[in-house]
């Protein structure tokens, strides 16, 4: 009776042994770096992994970084058995099992996509503390010895970038900048600067037009040997009180470049200005366009709003850097031109509604003559800016012309 007791004993420490005494499983997610708006995969690297029946995997990540987007290339072998994936922000959670135990030993388990929607540190976190989140077993409901390495994703900033401040003459109203383009529904939702002279093929779009945005403008990094060679273009969103913000409605312009650049802010019918010295990129000190101690060529490159605020010079229609109210090339004939292309009128009196450059007082409308038209608004500058009221008069923009790199 003693051989048959004795046998069956080996057999009962044989099979606690198999997961009582096994080798530890071991499960690593890495440290990666990214950038800021990218998407990475995490794999999920096992070793040890022998007759595993059942695995349950949380793993917890930073939700003001991160977004789940969700898994890939799992293991062939998962897919024996049934498999959950899923969780819900901030943990991902895995649940799998099967009658008959699977045996990778070491590769991929599976595959994690995340994408990086703010910069950031975010630790991937095993929740090994909580009874059941982390662990493996066995066919007989044992479970695995195992070791859980967490890991991390940093996303660093591509805000390499610009924070500005700037008012547009023909948007003044006082005290800050109206919103006629924008309460007319005039302004588009795509960057308006990818024709000529700008060619930008930049694609900064907005979902909807926000409360308080004036126009589109466009930033530039210029090389500080010339100030005129454009090193990086972005379009951005100027505001009522100045402010230019990003697509996403933040407040530094982000760029790729790092270095010392002249920063210029262009717009569509007004006059570049420039910064008067180079700027180091990143830099979150602001540049103030209103004060003409800022400018490159001082007051010359701006006109008098009020009290010493300045703004940049509406007129500059052809985007030559020159304002003309005749002769060659003058910036006044595009205005009734741009009547007569719209409605095949060349009647002086005519008016056109809508998103144009040669609506020199941005109210959303174009008006060649009678009150507030804009032709008015080229003269009259030219008579501030000269102090001659000869109509053949010209003024031309300190800022030097812009280069394709």
């Amino acid at each position: 009776m003693k051989r048959p007791i004795r046998t069956l004993a080996v057999v009962c420490i044989s099979l606690i042994s198999s997961a009582l005494f096994a080798q530890s499983i071991q499960t690593t997610v890495p440290d990666t770096v990214i950038n800021e708006g990218d998407t990475v995969v995490v794999a999920v690297e096992v070793s040890n992994f022998n007759a595993v029946s059942s695995i349950s995997l949380v793993l917890g990540y930073n939700t003001s970084v991160l977004t789940y987007l969700g898994h890939q290339n799992a293991h062939p072998s998962l897919a024996s058995g049934i498999f959950i994936p899923g969780g819900i922000p901030p943990l991902f959670k895995l649940a799998w099992f099967a009658i008959t135990p699977i045996t990778i030993g070491s590769g991929t388990l599976i595959e994690l996509q995340f994408l990086a929607h703010n910069a950031g540190y975010s630790a991937l976190t095993w929740d090994t503390l909580t009874s059941g989140n982390c662990q493996y077993s066995d066919a007989i409901g044992d479970i695995y010895p195992a070791h859980f390495t967490s890991g991390s994703i940093t996303a660093e900033s591509l805000a390499q970038g610009v924070k500005a401040r700037l008012f547009l003459q023909s948007a003044w109203n006082g005290s800050g900048m109206g919103t006629n383009l924008n309460t007319g529904g005039y302004l588009p939702l795509a960057q308006p600067y990818n024709v000529s002279p700008w060619n930008y093929a930049g694609a900064e779009t907005l979902a909807s037009i926000p409360s308080g945005m004036v126009d589109w403008v466009l930033v530039e990094l210029r090389d500080i040997v010339d100030g005129a060679t454009v090193v990086e273009r972005r379009a951005a969103l100027l505001m009522s009180d100045g402010s230019i913000l990003h697509t996403d409605l933040t407040n530094e312009i982000p760029f790729d470049s790092a270095g010392s650049y002249y920063v210029v802010i262009d717009h569509r019918n007004h006059m570049p200005v420039m910064s008067a010295n180079p700027k180091p990129i990143p830099d979150t000190t602001l540049v103030d366009f209103s004060n003409p101690a800022n400018l490159y060529g001082g007051t010359a490159s701006a006109i008098n709003l009020a009290g010493g605020i300045y703004g940049m010079i509406a007129g500059d229609l052809n985007k030559d850097r020159v304002i003309r109210y005749s002769g060659p090339n003058n910036d006044r004939v595009l205005i009734l031109s741009r009547i007569a292309a719209q409605t095949g009128s060349s009647v002086i009196t005519t008016m056109v509604n809508g998103y144009f450059k040669e609506d020199v007082s941005m109210n959303g409308q174009i008006r060649y003559s009678g009150p507030q038209n804009d032709p008015s608004r080229i003269s009259g500058n030219l008579i501030t800016l000269t102090g001659s009221n000869i109509i053949s008069v010209t003024y031309t923009s300190p800022v030097p012309a812009a280069i394709a790199k």
